[in-house]
């Protein structure tokens, strides 16, 4: 009868492939659409002032622009569970960053 015995490298090499192809499958599989987090001016500030926050927004034009259409930007100052400021910030109506002020 002959056993056979992986090296301890072997099984670890294994188990990091298997982990890196199940994380690649859920990223696969709970993948965002294009524009999932794409909202509405009025919704950004609805949920903007049930966080307590200040909503803000401006039209930016582009000196050379060709057409009319512009980008919006808009933000929503306000803070967190331990009170430090934060600041939510959108372009076009699609989420960006938020940033931490302090």
């Amino acid at each position: 009868m002959t056993t056979t015995h992986q090296k301890p490298t072997a099984r670890l090499g294994t188990a990091f492939a298997a982990g890196v192809i199940s994380v690649g499958a859920m990223l696969a599989v709970t993948a965002p659409a294009a524009n999932a987090h794409s909202f509405s001016e009025t919704q950004i500030e609805t949920f903007c002032h049930a966080r307590g926050g200040s909503y803000h927004t401006h039209l930016y034009f582009a000196p050379d622009a060709f057409t009319a259409t512009g980008t919006r930007y808009s933000s929503c100052d306000y803070r967190d569970l331990r009170g430090k400021p934060l600041v939510d910030e959108y372009v076009d109506g699609e989420y960006t960053r938020t940033i931490r002020l302090f």
